[in-house]
Parts: C-alpha cells; structure tokens; sequence
C-alpha cells in the first residue's frame, strides 16, 4: 500500500496573499500565505489555540486565490505536506520548513458583498500531466 499524504483544513487566511512568478524562460504563479486553523479547546479553556499553517498554490490555483480570496477569508484546503531544507549563506546553519500545497481550495464563508471575492466556488489543479489546447477551431462545440 502506497503511504498517504492529505490534509484537510478549514480555517482563516492571516495575511494578503503574496503573489509571485518563479523567474525562468517560463515563469509559473505562485501564492503564499498563512493559515490560521483553531485546535478543539481543552475542557477548561475559554479559547482553543490556534496554529498558523503556511500555504502554496501554483499556477492556476495561486491565481484563483490571488484574485478570489484574501485576508479574513474562511477556506476550505485540501494539501500536501512538503519539507524544504537548505543551508543559510552566512552562518551554515541548517534550516527546514514544513508547508502545505494546495491541491483543491473552496471559500467556506459567505461571498464578500463589497466585490466579487469568492464568485467561484472553489478550483482543483489541473493534474501535472494536463496539457492546454492551444487553439478552439477544432472543438465540436
């Protein structure tokens, strides 16, 4: 049996989100942001706590959240965990980073009446394999 690697999460975006293109001859989207996701309270907690879980779309989906969603908003985020590591420059010293990458986000709140933040209900990434049509004279419809 293949190991398992899905995470489901409802929870708040913290910030604005960040995005960016990769730099390259073909640059790609790519958003970042974090999550805040409340633990369940302990029996004699006023509060649960909260963890912030920070997030990456690419392409498509970094910009459906760039244009649709935005701080405050709650979301619903299926990802995958991914480690990164490196070395910093100037003391050597090794750092890692867990992060989470999107791979389907829908808005779980009400839709914004100031804009048209959360119009859609949500997109999945188009699988790795997927190859766009260039042109749509052919199609039958």
């Amino acid at each position: 049996m293949a190991d398992i690697n899905v995470n489901i999460y409802t929870g708040r975006i913290g910030t604005d989100i960040e995005l960016k293109m990769t730099a390259g001859a073909n640059p790609v989207a790519v958003a970042t942001f974090p999550l805040a996701v409340e633990r369940p309270k302990a029996k004699d907690a006023e509060h649960g706590e909260t963890d912030w879980l920070d997030m990456v779309a690419w392409r498509g989906t970094a910009e459906f959240c760039s244009k649709y969603l935005g701080k405050g908003r709650k979301v619903t985020v299926q990802a995958v965990t991914r480690t990164r590591t490196w070395e910093e420059k100037d003391t050597g010293k090794k750092r890692k980073a867990v992060e989470f990458h999107i791979t389907e986000i829908k808005p779980a709140d009400a839709k914004p009446q100031s804009n048209d933040a959360g119009a859609f209900q949500g997109y999945t990434a188009p699988p790795e394999d997927f190859e766009e049509i260039s042109g749509d004279e052919s199609l039958p419809f």
